[in-house]
């Protein structure tokens, strides 16, 4: 009798269990939490998944995803009509087709395309459960370029471009003079990527050099400033900015970053037009002083590993070993080679 008891009670107890489970499924619980997320519109999951995977990734990658999906929403209302009924789970490889296409149509890079791509498929494979699984977004992105190509225009610019890049006249205390002086310190100081330069503290510069950790990679550089570069920095010297150049006014790290964006766009747009009054063949972008000097040091005989330094490149355990023995002096007479070729005695 006893054990008949248990039995039953028992076959009530588990009953209960799976009415209260198919209740919970149809209220708040974990189950309907998935069933929302696959019937929620692509553009607004994707979105939701940058938000909590920002903690984790850098402001950069959090930034290029935020730029693939606007690229893909603009696409949506474009080609779709809003594309409010696609989700993860009903999109196919010929919307991402389509995607590539309207790249193409509106004569934007391969290489920005290829971002974008590698990009939405990292999201939609943080989301496999809602996807169909990574077999499913391999499937997805199998005939869409992922990949970037290797850049085919040079990036660096010779002496004689330089040199009449120096020579322009720009309007005093414009946003073109900034672009201007931004870019000929970027070569002065030793190939500096903008966004260390847009960053730089008054802190930072002591004993004739400017220390900072490279954005990118973190690994610290120390180049000379030399008469020149000071001449530049003292111009936009502020009592009352921590800044070395007027770039960044805000402590906020957000709009910080945002007002570093509006002036890299700002900056590229300057560096276009002032090309433009240099050469028909001339090319100008924030990244083309790296790239100069870079070129400029080796052509003038100047080892790759001091270069590899001089940039605060990472690199093998070998080459880290190898530049970990240079000195100032040389890197200092390195910078003074490559400013002296370009733009005559510092």
């Amino acid at each position: 009798m006893n054990r008949a008891f248990c039995i039953t009670t028992g076959l009530h107890q588990l009953f209960g269990k799976f009415i209260s489970t198919l209740t919970r499924d149809k209220s708040c619980g974990p189950r309907s939490a998935g069933i929302a997320d696959r019937r929620m519109p692509l553009i607004e999951r994707l979105r939701q998944e940058i938000n909590e995977a920002s903690l984790a990734c850098s402001s950069s990658t959090t930034t290029n995803r935020n730029t693939a999906v606007n690229a893909l929403e603009r696409f949506f209302d474009e080609k779709l009509g809003g594309g409010s009924r696609i989700t993860a789970r009903t999109l196919t490889a010929d919307h991402l087709k389509g995607f590539e296409l309207w790249h193409v149509e509106r004569h934007l890079t391969a290489n920005y395309c290829s971002c974008n791509m590698s990009n939405l498929r990292a999201l939609l494979n943080r989301m496999e459960e809602e996807t169909g699984g990574r077999e499913r977004v391999r499937q997805l992105f199998r005939n869409v370029r992922t990949r970037r190509m290797p850049a085919q225009a040079k990036k660096a610019e010779s002496r004689e471009h330089i040199r009449k890049f120096a020579e322009l006249e720009t309007t005093a205390g414009s946003s073109m003079e900034l672009s201007k002086d931004v870019f000929l310190l970027s070569v002065m100081l030793q190939g500096m990527p903008p966004i260390d330069l847009a960053f730089l503290t008054r802190r930072q510069l002591r004993d004739g050099r400017i220390v900072y950790n490279r954005h990118k990679t973190q690994c610290i550089a120390r180049p000379e400033v030399t008469a020149e570069a000071m001449r530049i920095i003292e111009k936009y010297s502020r009592g009352n900015s921590r800044y070395l150049l007027p770039i960044i006014t805000s402590d906020d790290p957000k709009t910080a970053e945002h007002q570093y964006r509006q002036f890299r766009q700002r900056h590229n747009r300057n560096l276009r037009k002032l090309a433009s009054r240099i050469a028909p063949d001339c090319k100008l972008t924030s990244y083309t002083p790296r790239h100069t000097w870079a070129s400029t040091a080796h052509m003038l005989g100047i080892s790759d590993n001091e270069i590899s330094q001089a940039l605060a490149h990472t690199n093998t355990t070998t080459t880290q070993e190898y530049l970990s023995s240079i000195c100032d002096e040389a890197l200092d007479r390195n910078g003074r080679m490559v400013s002296e070729f370009l733009f005559g005695k510092c």
